[in-house]
Formats: structure tokens, sequence, C-alpha cells
């Protein structure tokens, strides 16, 4: 699979690994559960999430209780939505909308709330952050795992953490600057020395 945004001729002659297998060039691929298209664009693997959410939430019968259907929900639709959410959260914003109003709908049949009720009351009625906080709360989750070298096996290792016996800057050699009249992306600048 070739990535990028520009319509690259793909190579005419065939590629072959090191063990002499021919490789196949794929328009998407699957990996680790998320799938990838050429632009990196998520829209795919959005689109079979969707569809798999909306599939889910046909089978959950309206006649439970509201504390039942969210408990399903939470143990069926929302680890679909978590799952992978630090890769695709930079998809494009339309095609996370989508993903919002699935999120949204599932909340409505969990609580029986109307069409057009407001997405804040929605997420106080169930005591449930966004899905942009959960992903970004993911990923900042995810940066703290691998500083501290708990990243998850499945997880390659393409970011290697350096263990830095010294800091680059001690906090005395921290210098800012004098004067209050330099603008404003100036007095954020540090320098080591």
């Amino acid at each position: 699979m070739w990535f990028g945004k520009k319509n690259v001729p793909l190579p005419t002659g065939v590629i072959t690994t090191s063990e002499g297998l021919e490789l196949e060039v794929v328009t998407s691929y699957k990996h680790l559960g998320v799938w990838l298209d050429g632009t990196l664009s998520f829209s795919q693997h959005i689109s079979k999430l969707q569809a798999k959410v909306k599939f889910r939430l046909g089978f959950l019968n309206p006649s439970f209780t509201p504390a039942a259907k969210l408990t399903l929900i939470q143990m069926t639709i929302l680890p679909m939505l978590d799952s992978g959410n630090v890769i695709y959260r930079s998809a494009g914003k339309g095609a996370l909308e989508w993903l919002d109003v699935l999120y949204h709908s599932a909340i409505r049949f969990a609580t029986n709330a109307p069409y057009r009720t407001h997405h804040c009351t929605l997420y106080s009625s169930v005591n449930w952050s966004s899905l942009y906080t959960r992903r970004k709360t993911h990923w900042l989750m995810l940066i703290y795992k691998t500083l501290l070298g708990l990243t998850p096996p499945e997880i390659p290792t393409a970011a290697i953490v350096l263990h830095i016996q010294q800091p680059f800057c001690q906090s005395h050699s921290v210098k800012g600057p004098q004067s209050t009249h330099i603008p404003g992306s100036l007095l954020f600048s540090v320098r080591c020395s």
C-alpha cells in the first residue's frame, strides 16, 4: 500500500520480499482492527465501524429498562468506539462527526430522550464525556504509558523512549527574555546554555 495524497503512479515492476514472495498492491488494509487506506483518511474504517454499531444498536431490545440499556451500550457499543480511537483520532472532522451521531443515538436509546435533545444534556444524563474527550484522554494515557515504558505489546516500537542521564536544560541555565516589550511569541521561548 502506498500512502500519500498525490496521485503518484504505482511502480510497474513486481515488488518482492527478501523471501522471494511477491507483494500485492491493495487500496485498503486492516491492521490491528483499523482499516487503513492510501490517503490515511480513515473514512473506510469509520464507515465500517458505523455499520457495525448500527447493527448492534438494532439488536438491543427497546423493552429493556433504561439501566439495562445503559449497561448493554457500555458493554457492546463503547468498546467498539474506543478501540483504535488513538489511531483514527486524526481523521477529518466530517468523518468523526458520524461517530458522534452514533454515540448520541446510543445515549438517546438508553435514556429514551427525544431526538432534539442537546448533546450536553445527553452527556450529563448518563455522566459520560464526549467522544472527542474520550479520544484525547486515551491519547494522553498512551503518551504517559509510553514514557513509563508500559506500552501495550501490540503497539510496534516505532518510537523509542530515550533514557537520558543528564537533562538537556538544568534549572539554573534556563534564561527568559528580560524585556516586557518583546512580542508574545518570544515571551515563551527558552534558551539553554
